[in-house]
């Protein structure tokens, strides 16, 4: 006696079952290679499903359509909240966000095949903040992974290396979601370093609050908005000089000085 797949609705000895999900893994597995392809080669999958008895056969559908030719119309609108994976995603038709987090109910960040090697802080509260949908492309060989977007690290001397089998240290994190709007809530702890931090997505605003911030040690704490990439010219100490911008940095650190900046203005506390 078979049972029944919640997921897709099949029967979970079904060889079409099997099938469904070696195809799906196949093409999910390709967008994360080098030079992959678009989400567009999921469309096959979607249609191969949706020939299946299966009640989200409606699903498969429209994920096919809306992959296929996007329009305003079947535009992917809405929150969700993914409690057994400590994740929460945030659709609008011109934008796109989401948050990861880390609980000892889901496992962190793994690595394989010799890739996602600096890893370690890729479940402490990253905030990916998507328009165009190219933010990211490439960047990852240049990336600065402690300060990936949205999460507070630690600057330790220590590159962050990814270890398998590791898992958050405190429970309370989650979130909840009416559809549309939603908030995702973390206690965090990655060694010394303790905080809490909440994201609440709205319409066109993403708040981001955070409080009890502790990390007895003498290392800096940094929270980063954002790591993307850059369009436009690039001017690098271009007024005062590389020397000059290398010591004021390093005093800042030292004074601990407070840093709001969006483009060419600052301020400095």
């Amino acid at each position: 006696m078979s049972s029944r797949n919640e997921k897709s609705g099949l029967p979970s000895s079904s060889p079409l079952n099997v099938l469904a999900a070696q195809r799906i893994f196949r093409e999910c597995h390709s967008l994360s290679r080098f030079q992959g392809v678009a989400a567009k080669g999921l469309i096959g999958a979607c249609r191969d499903l949706a020939q299946l008895d299966s009640p989200r056969k409606a699903e498969f559908e429209a994920f096919a359509a809306r992959l296929e030719k996007p329009t305003p119309r079947n535009a992917l609108v809405g929150n969700k909240h993914f409690w057994r994976a400590d994740y929460m995603a945030h659709h609008r038709p011109e934008s796109m966000a989401s948050v990861r987090m880390t609980s000892p109910r889901t496992l962190q960040t793994e690595t394989c095949h010799d890739e996602s090697l600096l890893g370690r802080h890729l479940s402490d509260g990253l905030l990916y903040l998507y328009q165009t949908g190219d933010e990211y492309t490439g960047i990852f060989p240049v990336w600065d992974w402690k300060r990936l977007p949205g999460i507070t690290c630690e600057l330790t001397d220590d590159p962050p290396v990814t270890k398998n089998g590791q898992r958050g240290q405190r429970p309370f994190v989650g979130g909840v979601s009416n559809g549309q709007y939603g908030l995702a809530a973390m206690d965090f702890a990655r060694g010394k370093l303790t905080a809490k931090k909440a994201w609440f997505f709205f319409d066109n605003e993403i708040v981001c609050l955070g409080a009890g911030l502790n990390c007895p040690t003498d290392f800096p704490v940094i929270t980063s908005i954002n790591q993307c990439l850059l369009k436009g010219d690039v001017l690098v100490s271009a007024v005062a000089g590389r020397d000059l911008i290398l010591e004021a940095y390093q005093e800042a650190i030292r004074e601990r000085y407070r840093f709001y900046s969006f483009g060419d203005v600052m301020l400095i506390l």
